[in-house]
């Protein structure tokens, strides 16, 4: 079971890779690091997106980001 699972993980890795790749590529990826639950991290990433809590963006729509 484990080496199935392993091969799946590596799958969707490589299939996920180029849409990575192209986000990257056009500025609009945005690497962010997750170190601790939903409670302390959502505020920070909010934060980095630019984003109210309601999803209302503090930018023009020339920014957006995907994470």
């Amino acid at each position: 079971m484990q080496l199935q699972l392993m091969r799946l993980i590596l799958f969707v890795f490589l299939q996920s890779k180029p849409v990575e790749d192209f986000y990257r590529r056009g500025g609009k990826l945005l690497d962010f690091e997750v170190s601790g639950g939903i409670p302390e991290t959502w505020p920070r990433l909010l934060a980095a997106l630019n984003v109210d809590e309601k999803g209302h963006t503090n930018h023009d729509d020339s920014h957006k980001f995907a994470a």
